[in-house]
């Protein structure tokens, strides 16, 4: 039988390339319902903690606010 694809074919490993696996646990194809953070864009789960910034309406992941509480 003939086939386009190589022999030997790590898919698993195609599928990490091209689709990857977000924090989330979840690949971004799968249309997840995941936040994204606006300051590094990262998706996370409804389990990751989230801050407000200071002086502002906007809310980052809990990394992202550790650091920009560094750089003040």
């Amino acid at each position: 039988m003939l086939s386009n694809y190589p022999d030997g074919m790590d898919w698993g490993a195609f599928d990490d390339h091209t689709d990857p696996v977000m924090e989330c646990c979840e690949r971004r194809a799968s249309s997840c319902e995941c936040n994204e953070c606006p300051n590094c864009g990262r998706f996370f789960n409804d389990d990751h903690e989230w801050e407000e910034v200071p002086n502002s309406d906007d809310i980052v992941c809990a990394s992202c606010y550790e650091e920009l509480e560094e750089d003040e």
